[in-house]
């Protein structure tokens, strides 16, 4: 009776507008429209929570001609509560009128005898002031949106689905004649409420030496709020946090904070905590912890826990730990005797996740893949930020022992090297043993790691060193010594170098400051030679270390003065001077270059003179970019890179002037006149 009544409602309004009556007819077009939700699919998390359903038509056509529609969204009135319609945009869009409002809009919240409580809506498109409809919808768009609010959530396992369809659904056309169309469904399934979960954090842990300290927090997830009106009201914990003694230990207990944030009483403590590490007949080795909320001071909870935090850290220690080539040791953090209790002493259901401990084999590397005796090897290991003593057995009768006390609170991981040099051939088992002190229980000590070594016979020296430079140096040179650290053919980074320049008897200079290191076993020294150094020989004294073993070689060479030598090049105030024995590079400054004059040399060509530090000096004017800058007779200003010069100029040195501006940015022109001139001075 309801549905006839409200779809008479609805043709009735389009009687009114239109001014028709007559009955309904059936008219089958090309497309059927469809009326479905926007999503197939809708969820609420929360009880309380509002979420929107959207009604959509889609495949609308003009031709077929639709001024109304009507439907109702039946819903269960356990699970959710409408409480709002509203009118979509799509049918507004395509008005008939000059001004709003475009369409006709009802809607109710009803509890119908047919489709019990539901969702009834009605849409008329207004027709012009003459009753008539010349814009007709098209294509799709949301009629209507209903806002529902979530009463209702199980518990996990549980589920729950309401359907959501679309009932008592009619579309009509200008000629009051329903239009065929397809419905769609959809589903409403509120979020289960899920069980809390007790969690060991890390899931996984690796320790990579003995002595090693982590810490392990047991967590509690999901305690939702919706769950408190399930009784979940928590009010205390219990856990057991079983572990293997052979590896680990535990060393302190914490409280996490999460429980003290939802206080009962007015001031702390807020919670009662209680632990033991004990070694229990039935469970074993364990970590016993237990934890009240109080309540206020009538003896009542009014405030319960929701959400997610922790409850306790629990810091252990590794105590042992296999060698190569034993596997990884593992043991596992297991949750055991698990209460969650609710403040009428009832048990919370709940889950656990458990976590996983692991530590690596004790190892070292080689260095030298090869290893021959006289030949330095590195041995490297982990090296922790807290205290460990390192002993090493080479497997020839020594030893050597390294206690490692790091200052400071380190966090990461780092390597610690030791050296050693076989005297002889054959074969070794070298062995590291790390050992960790304990005030309270002794000395731990992990189990060693063993390797095999095959030391093969060489009787060439430990480190070979070899020098590289030049034999002869002047003053103000820059002169290269390259170094190259070798052993067994293989170059060697050594663990500590010593450049010393000697002057005869006496030491002149300390270059070790100036090492750089090229790359592995290559080094560099740049050394300018002093402006007032002795001329003679000189030689360079390289020693190097690497642990016990040595390297020294030297090198000789000459500090020479100047014989014939000239600038052939200038770039960046760095001279390129050839000498009667080879060509060398200094810096001008450093040797206090100035122009002081010209020569001709003995092929007729005009040369600068250059006083320097390290002796006279020539260069081809061009070198020097020479150019005349004023003539008053025959004495000539001439500009230079090295300076000005004014200078009296000779007969033969008057007849090699311009090529002083052939050489340079002045014209030809200039160069011609400039020598008429010169010419003219010399007749007079």
């Amino acid at each position: 009776m309801q549905r006839q009544l409200a779809t008479l409602a609805l043709i009735g309004l389009v009687v009114t507008c239109i001014a028709l009556s007559g009955s309904v007819t059936l008219v089958r077009a090309q497309h059927q429209p469809e009326m479905c939700f926007e999503s197939p699919h809708y969820t609420a998390h929360r009880v309380g929570e509002e979420f929107n359903v959207t009604v959509y038509i889609e495949d609308v056509e003009a031709s077929q001609r639709i001024v109304g529609l009507q439907f109702r969204v039946p819903y269960d009135p356990n699970l959710v509560e409408a409480t709002n319609v509203y009118e979509g945009s799509f049918l507004s869009r395509f008005n008939n009128t000059a001004e709003p409002p475009y369409t006709f809009f009802i809607s109710s919240i009803e509890v119908d005898v047919v489709y019990g409580p539901d969702v009834l809506v009605g849409i008329l498109i207004l027709p012009d002031e003459t009753g008539v409809w010349t814009n007709f919808p098209s294509g799709s768009g949301i009629l209507a949106t209903i806002t529902f609010k979530a009463l209702y959530r199980p518990i996990e396992p549980d589920t729950v689905v309401m359907p959501l369809t679309l009932e008592n659904t009619l579309i009509i056309d200008d000629n009051i004649d329903e239009v065929p169309h397809r419905t769609f469904s959809a589903l409403y399934e509120p979020a289960p409420i899920t069980r809390p979960v007790l969690t060991i954090t890390p899931a996984e842990y690796t320790a990579s030496l003995i002595g090693e300290t982590f810490n392990t927090t047991v967590a509690i997830n999901n305690l939702d709020p919706d769950a408190l009106s399930y009784g979940q009201r928590l009010v205390g914990v219990m856990f057991r946090v079983q572990y293997d003694p052979t590896l680990l230990k535990p060393i302190a207990l914490y409280e996490g904070g999460f429980l003290k944030q939802f206080n009962n009483t007015e001031s702390p403590p807020y919670t009662f905590l209680t632990y033991s590490f004990e070694d229990d007949p039935t469970y074993g080795p364990n970590v016993l912890v237990g934890i009240l909320v109080l309540p206020n001071g009538t003896g009542v909870w009014t405030n319960f826990p929701v959400g997610s935090g922790t409850l306790s850290t629990i810091t252990f220690e590794a105590i042992a730990q296999p060698g190569e080539p034993q596997p990884i040791a593992s043991s596992a953090l297991t949750l055991a005797t698990t209460q969650l209790i609710n403040d009428t002493l009832d048990d919370i259901p709940h889950t656990t996740q458990n976590g996983l401990y692991q530590i690596l084999p004790l190892s070292f590397n080689v260095e030298s893949p090869y290893m021959f005796a006289g030949q330095p090897v590195t041995l490297t290991t982990l090296s922790p930020p807290y205290p460990i003593t390192y002993t090493w057995n080479f497997g020839d009768g020594t030893s050597s022992t390294i206690v490692h006390n790091p200052q400071g609170s380190g966090t990461g991981t780092d390597t610690i090297n030791t050296g050693h040099v076989y005297a002889s051939q054959g074969t070794y088992n070298i062995t590291l043993t790390c050992t960790v002190g304990d005030t309270v229980s002794g000395i731990f000590t992990s189990s060693a790691a063993t390797r095999t070594a095959t030391v093969q016979p060489d009787n060439r020296p430990t480190i070979d060193l070899v020098i590289d430079s030049g034999s002869i140096y002047f003053r103000g040179e820059t002169a290269e010594f390259s170094i190259l650290a070798t052993n067994h053919g293989e170059s060697l980074n050594v663990t500590s170098m010593e450049a010393l320049l000697y002057n005869g008897n006496s030491l002149f200079a300390n270059l070790t400051e100036s090492l750089q290191t090229v790359t592995t076993g290559f080094y560099r020294i740049a050394y300018t030679i002093p402006a007032d150094a002795n001329f003679g020989t000189y030689t360079l004294l390289v020693k190097s270390e690497y642990y016990n073993a040595r390297g020294t070689t030297t090198k000789t060479f000459q500090i020479s003065q100047m014989l014939t030598a000239a600038i052939t090049q200038i770039e960046n105030g760095i001279a390129t001077i050839q000498t009667d024995m080879n060509t060398i590079k200094v810096n001008l400054t450093s040797i206090n270059a100035s122009i002081s004059g010209l020569i001709v040399d003995a092929k007729g060509t005009l040369l600068a003179q250059i006083d320097s530090s390290i002796g006279t000096l020539t260069a081809r004017l061009d070198t020097i970019n020479a150019t005349i800058t004023a003539i008053n007779g025959n004495i000539v200003t001439i500009s230079t890179t090295l300076g000005d010069v004014k200078t009296r100029l000779s007969d033969e040195q008057t007849m090699a002037v311009p090529a002083i501006y052939t050489a340079t940015v002045f014209s030809i022109i200039a160069a011609i006149l400039v020598a008429l001139v010169l010419i003219r001075t010399r007749r007079k």
